[in-house]
């Protein structure tokens, strides 16, 4: 496999981290969002599977075929007999094909969570975006609505920077 140990649990461990900040958001349009996207990978991961399941066999002699017709083509390498290896061995060849076929199942599985990952990674940073600008408006109206007298309001000025010469 092209795609180690490690690559495979950050990608699961990315997803259940997207999925639990997903959780976590208050039921907003982006939730609905976030949740249509789980479900439609989910009924793509479940057709992914169903199809691989049903095909597996097809499958593997395609990839046998593929292996044959590649083992039988005329090659100008020049290995003496004795170093050589059977390309026609019939066990090799179909374990080779059911390997390439299972990676090839394997790969287009973490290709659809890659793409899942992207997906609820956007949603998430657009929902904590707007959840951040919420509140912006709120404020700005409030500064802009102050009654105070203008020394009153600048009284919290003063106690941050004090004017110089004066403690």
């Amino acid at each position: 496999m092209t795609e180690t140990l490690d690559t495979a649990l950050k990608t699961l461990f990315d997803k259940a981290s997207l999925h639990h900040a997903a959780r976590q958001l208050p039921q907003t349009q982006e939730w609905a969002r976030i949740n249509q996207v789980v479900t439609r990978y989910h009924v793509l991961q479940n057709k992914l599977q169903t199809r691989q399941a049903a095909s597996y066999k097809r499958e593997v002699s395609q990839e046998l075929m593929r292996l044959i017709d590649k083992a039988g083509s005329k090659e100008m390498r020049l290995i003496p007999k004795l170093f050589g290896i059977d390309r026609f061995g019939k066990e090799a060849l179909t374990r080779q094909a059911q390997l390439n076929v299972r990676r090839a199942h394997h790969q287009a599985c973490q290709t659809l969570s890659r793409r899942e990952n992207r997906e609820l990674q956007s949603a998430l940073s657009a929902a904590t975006s707007r959840a951040r600008q919420a509140g912006i408006p709120t404020q700005a109206f409030q500064e802009a609505t102050d009654r105070r007298a203008g020394v009153e309001r600048r009284q919290a000025m003063q106690h941050r920077a004090p004017r110089r010469g004066h403690t």
